[in-house]
């Protein structure tokens, strides 16, 4: 009977009856033959030493172990990291001690007297296939959640090695291409080969507890040569690679194909390797080995590719972030630079257009002595909207926030705006609370944000339309709130309108895009908070708030 696994089965059987056990393994051989690999631990203390080291592929469990449990040894098993499947053979078929053994986490229950080789076979093959399955959707869970914690991918590789070796391998190395197509190794783990305490003091060779990895990168690593070469094929070609060492006469594995620096007490039995590839590029090479464990298989390599995607897929990330940030951080300082020089032209234009004013006989000379002094005007403007956006993005945009009267500040914008407003026959109206308490602000700011918010209000307004300026207090902040009667803002636009540079596509060029992401700029610098509200087809309504200065409030 030929149980279907790739690989040889190691199977261990704790047993502490001699002539159960010699049942068990006769049922055993007659369904693997050759193709198992069998060891017995005949006491409670020998059977949680063996499953520790976690060298089985599956554990068959006696439910009474002398005067022990084989529930209590399950669950510290479990305890100890004991990833293998476990089957509880009973002598009695009680359904309580079926459902008991189902909670503390085996993996299947049988009666001793009613188990045939086929039952077994099915049960076998029913528990290794649910546990891998589980483990593999642990595991790509695991790290996916450690490649989505930082854009920093040296250390979340890292942690996907360790992942990778605690719950499917005992090696793990990790490839990234530098910009010059180089390999770099980015991170390694792999099984600790130095005795360990188990329960009860009894030494084992292998890793006991939740950190069973040793990792460090650019140190010698087991097998480490081995697969260096494999990574260095899998970079070479683009494809996967997977590797099995011949089989022996005793059903085991040979290290035939890595015997460079193999170690004879954990030969290297099988290899993965798979090429990382984001958007069709080979970013670098995963490398997994096995020394203990049953040799890889197809679902292994299935599995170590879906990872490798993703880790994949997180590394071009990191690396498009990253040229993103130069990327901004190279034209905001080019923006700082060109505002900064250009100044000194513009300045020397408008101080020429002074002496020229002078010069000019009244007429069309004036006209373009006025026409010239307006760009120059915008120019500066424009100049200066540059410049605070390199000093908000830098943390250096100057506030100097002292009490104000709210309503003083609403009443002095309005004087600047309302003209703007006339000349579009639109009407400006002002409402503001009565008793309305002192904010803390810097004046000139403030009115450069309600400069801003009306001016768009104004502009995106139709000629004869209605802009209404709120002024309520709001808990420990005031809200200033600018309404328009325009055609309002797609939803689809919401989340960007306070993006730098950025205007809707069927709205007219009227500025460089920089007003409403300075306001954030500004009102943020104080503490406070903007939004916007808006429905196609009626109109919008901007807000933000200011903190309340600790003066008394101030009558409307």
């Amino acid at each position: 009977m030929d149980a279907g696994f790739d690989s040889p089965l190691r199977i261990l059987i704790v047993e502490d009856d001699e002539d159960d056990y010699i049942l068990t393994r006769d049922l055993l051989e007659e369904v693997y033959g050759r193709r198992l690999r069998l060891d017995r631990a005949a006491s409670y203390e020998a059977g949680l030493e063996a499953l520790a080291r976690r060298e089985h592929d599956l554990c068959l469990l006696d439910y009474r172990l002398g005067a022990r449990d084989g529930l209590e040894l399950l669950r510290e098993a479990a305890a100890l990291g004991c990833r293998a499947p476990i089957i509880l053979l009973t002598g009695q078929g009680d359904r309580s001690v079926d459902l008991e053994a189902t909670q503390a986490g085996a993996a299947d229950f049988l009666v001793k007297g009613q188990v045939d080789a086929a039952l077994l076979e099915r049960s076998i093959r029913y528990a290794i296939a649910s546990r891998r399955a589980e483990e593999a959707q642990r595991l790509l869970a695991e790290a996916g959640r450690e490649l989505a914690s930082s854009l920093d991918f040296a250390t979340t590789l890292q942690a996907v090695a360790r992942l990778v070796v605690a719950s499917h391998a005992d090696l793990c190395a990790i490839d990234v291409l530098d910009d010059e197509g180089r390999a770099e190794r980015i991170a390694e783990a792999y099984r600790d080969p130095r005795p360990t305490v188990a329960a009860g003091g009894a030494h084992t060779t292998g890793d006991v507890g939740p950190d069973p990895v040793a990792a460090e990168p650019g140190l010698a690593m087991p097998h480490g040569i081995a697969l260096r070469e494999l990574a260095r094929q899998v970079l070479d070609t683009g494809e996967p690679v997977l590797r099995t060492a011949p089989a022996t006469a005793d059903g085991g594995r040979g290290t035939g194909f890595a015997p460079v620096d193999s170690d004879p007490a954990a030969p290297l039995t099988s290899a993965i390797g798979v090429p990382l590839v984001a958007r069709g590029r080979v970013l670098g090479a995963m490398a997994l080995g096995t020394t203990r464990r049953r040799a890889f298989d197809p679902a292994d390599l299935a599995l170590a590719e879906e990872l490798a995607r993703r880790a994949a897929a997180a590394i071009d990330n990191a690396r498009l972030y990253h040229e993103a940030r130069q990327a901004v951080a190279a034209r905001d300082g080019v923006l700082g630079i060109v505002s900064h020089d250009l100044r000194n032209p513009v300045l020397a234009v408008s101080m020429v257009a002074d002496a020229l004013r002078g010069l000019l006989p009244d007429g069309k000379g004036q006209e373009y002595i006025a026409m010239i002094k307006r760009t120059m005007a915008e120019m500066d403007r424009l100049i200066e909207d540059l410049l605070d956006v390199t000093r908000i993005d830098a943390g250096r945009l100057p506030i100097e926030p002292e009490p104000h009267s709210a309503a003083a500040l609403v009443a002095e914008a309005v004087e600047i705006l309302r003209p703007v407003a006339l000349e579009r026959s639109q009407i400006l109206e002002v409402s503001v609370a009565e008793n309305l308490p002192a904010v803390h602000a810097d004046r000139s700011r403030v009115l450069q944000v309600l400069s801003n918010l009306v001016g768009n209000a104004v502009k995106f307004s139709p000629e004869g339309g209605r802009i209404t300026l709120n002024c309520v207090a709001a808990g420990a902040e005031v809200r200033f709130s600018i309404a328009d009667s325009g055609p309002g803002i797609p939803e689809e636009h919401l989340p960007r309108i306070f993006d730098r540079f950025w205007q809707a596509r069927h709205v007219r060029r009227g500025g460089a895009g920089l007003g409403l992401s300075i306001a954030r700029g500004i009102v943020e610098a104080h503490g406070g908070r903007i939004w916007v509200e808006s429905s196609p087809g009626a109109g919008a309504t901007f807000h933000f708030t200011l903190p309340r200065a600790t003066a008394a409030p101030t009558p409307a």
